[in-house]
């Protein structure tokens, strides 16, 4: 959400970096490098390159510019998103947002996809957990959000599902007493 106060420019791009180099969940034959000079300005852009300070996250705040930088670059031959980026960079006009440790994951096939998910649902665990929950509240729980990930449920859905539920259970204990 703070990238969402961020102001560019008009012809400007921001583009959200991650300056952890030690980051373990990136792929480094994969990952677009990033180059950053002291003012926070891009100064290269690439998968390739081999001096950088950060990687790109893939997440972007732009202005009309970068499509005509990326018309640029294609009308030489250069269609890739990093080509658009590295011409703004050489006007000086693609800046940096550091994410500072957020959480962030590229995905572009099935097996990052896979990795990301088993991220995000460890993550659901809590250190705060007592063994109770460690053991069989949150396996449990994470198993159902994954299920119900998988069949497009809202949270609202659920949030509904378990108000209406909450009205007849209780009826129901009363009408079947034990």
């Amino acid at each position: 959400t703070e990238l969402l106060h961020e102001k560019i420019a008009d012809g400007e791009v921001m583009l959200v970096v991650d300056y952890n180099l030690e980051n373990k969940i990136v792929d480094i034959d994969d990952v677009t490098k990033v180059l950053v000079d002291d003012n926070d300005r891009i100064v290269n852009i690439g998968k390739e390159i081999k001096k950088y300070n950060a990687y790109d996250t893939g997440i972007f705040l732009c202005s009309l510019a970068l499509f005509e930088a990326l018309e640029e670059g294609s009308a030489r031959g250069e269609t890739s998103l990093s080509a658009g980026i590295k011409i703004l960079a050489k006007k000086k006009k693609a800046r940096i947002f550091d994410i500072k440790g957020h959480y962030w994951i590229d995905v572009d096939d099935e097996i990052a996809f896979k990795k990301a998910e088993n991220i995000l649902l460890a993550n659901l665990k809590k250190t705060s957990d007592g063994p109770v929950s460690r053991h069989l509240n949150r396996p449990i729980s994470i198993r159902i959000s994954k299920y119900l990930l998988k069949k497009r449920i809202t949270p609202n859905q659920i949030s509904f599902f378990s108000f209406i539920l909450s009205f007849i259970w209780p009826n129901l204990l009363c009408i079947f007493s034990w």
